[in-house]
């Protein structure tokens, strides 16, 4: 079953609630025009996430254009999406300027990801930023870069190597177990 709803106010445009909790985006998202994006939200340890995607080439697109790369998947703004398309599928329609709120912002997230040529230059300031603030609060570090930089744990480990040797970030020490 296929439902169309347009929200207003948001640079998405329409979507189609589909069976499951599924929502397609209509228009195609900024970067994935060759590309049909559906996805599914739900509450995970009290936030909203994203507990599934679907990416299909649109029909017409050319072969070229609907290439799917690990790098072109981790370009798609999961965190920006999960809390709009969270209450657009599961929250009462009296919530609707939240749902407009988190669609605007998935929008600029996904406009701006779409802009992107190639990876911003990292800074070990940038590094030491996150990980200073997720060991205030209690979250793993790594895990914290990782997120916010859209990279791999690899890659999150050597920038903080870096960030280490910068100075930026204390030596590591392995906590002795009690």
């Amino acid at each position: 079953m296929r439902t169309r709803c347009r929200v207003p106010s948001t640079d998405l445009g329409p979507v189609d609630f589909l069976d499951g909790g599924w929502v397609q985006f209509v228009n195609p998202l900024p970067g994935w025009e060759a590309f049909s994006v559906d996805v599914r939200a739900d509450l995970v340890n009290g936030e909203p996430r994203i507990t599934g995607v679907r990416v299909e080439p649109r029909e017409g697109a050319r072969r070229v254009d609907a290439v799917l790369t690990s790098s072109r998947l981790r370009r798609l703004p999961i965190a920006a999406l999960a809390p709009a398309v969270y209450h657009l599928t599961h929250l009462r329609p009296d919530t609707l300027p939240d749902a407009i709120d988190a669609l605007d912002g998935a929008a600029q997230a996904v406009a701006a990801a779409g802009r992107r040529k190639g990876r911003r230059a990292t800074t070990a300031q940038d590094v030491a930023t996150v990980y200073a603030s997720a060991r205030l609060h209690g979250k793993p570090p790594r895990a914290a870069v990782c997120e916010a930089l859209n990279v791999s744990s690899r890659t999150a480990d050597r920038y903080i190597s870096q960030a280490r040797r910068a100075g930026l970030l204390a030596p590591y020490v392995e906590e002795e177990q009690s």
